[in-house]
């Protein structure tokens, strides 16, 4: 969150003192997650769930457009993202269900889990009916990478979806080995990388801090990816341990998605950088995330 921060005050300054400001508040979620009894999340997993399914449906009606997506509920102090408490509340709705049903030692088969198959598609669906989840929209994203990689090249595609992946590579690449240095990158600072402070905050690290720098956050990630998976074999119940298999597959996914999609491995979507990507919705659940991780190491672990 930190090496988030410092990108965040390079690429955009105004940004950095209200991510720094949610931070604050990001912590102080973490640190009551950390410390609650869980009984209480495994409780509310069900009414968290189904709260969640109808926050979707108002986005849809009543969301606020930003950048030409329909994603955010403005509740005054700030513009919510329902497809980040999404995120968190299936991981718990998913581990609540799966908790309740045999193992597979005890006899188990794919019907079983068409029940939360169906929970995990009904959130699924009501995002992708957002604006910017459209068929034609991903279908030109799709189309733009595979025809940049290929070397095939059209002016519509070039003026769009082509240029942001373009721009990005052009700010990793030009980072090097030990990068330009902080406030130092040109395509940062000569505005080149489009949503340099969301989706492409990747790229203004790169190029200001090269390899090197980019070794020490996917290290990071790792680490932090590998005390997870290590707690899953310590666990003393299934729903904790579900939790963390959900916790992994979360951060795991956005990290490679992300990182993918900046480096022109994947079409360009609107997946943050955990804890990187500017954003108070995303922030705020990674924490309470990482809280029940945290939680979950303090108090349903074998010493």
């Amino acid at each position: 969150m930190c090496l988030g921060l410092l990108s965040l005050s390079s690429a955009l300054i105004s940004k950095f003192y209200i991510q720094l400001i949610w931070g604050v508040f990001a912590t102080g979620v973490f640190i009551f997650t950390s410390y609650s009894d869980l009984r209480l999340f495994e409780r509310a997993a069900i009414p968290m769930y189904f709260a969640n399914i109808v926050l979707l449906v108002l986005v849809l009606f009543i969301g606020k457009t930003i950048g030409g997506a329909q994603r955010w509920l403005d509740i005054g102090f700030m513009n919510f993202q329902v497809s980040e408490l999404t995120k968190i509340s299936v991981i718990l709705f998913i581990a609540y269900q799966f908790n309740l049903k045999p193992t597979l030692e005890d006899g188990y088969n794919l019907f079983d889990i068409l029940p939360e198959a169906f929970g995990i598609f009904i959130p699924v669906f009501l995002i992708y009916k957002e604006p910017d989840l459209g068929t034609s929209n991903q279908k030109t994203r799709v189309i733009s990478l595979v025809s940049m990689l290929i070397g095939e090249e059209s002016q519509e595609l070039s003026q769009t979806s082509q240029y942001h992946i373009k721009q990005s590579i052009i700010a990793v690449g030009s980072g090097r080995l030990h990068g330009k240095g902080y406030k130092r990158g040109t395509q940062n600072m000569l505005r080149f990388i489009p949503e340099h402070h969301t989706d492409f905050i990747f790229s203004v690290y790169a190029e200001e801090f090269g390899f090197f720098g980019v070794m020490a956050l996917l290290f990071l990630y790792f680490l932090l990816l590998a005390r997870i998976l290590n707690l899953i074999g310590k666990v003393k119940d299934k729903f904790s341990a579900l939790i963390l298999v959900g916790s992994c597959a979360h951060i795991w996914l956005q990290v490679l998605v992300n990182i993918g999609m900046v480096t022109g491995l994947l079409p360009v979507v609107g997946i943050p950088l955990p804890w990187f990507s500017y954003g108070g919705s995303s922030l705020i659940f990674n924490m309470m995330l990482m809280g029940l991780v945290h939680n979950i190491s303090l108090h349903r672990c074998y010493v």
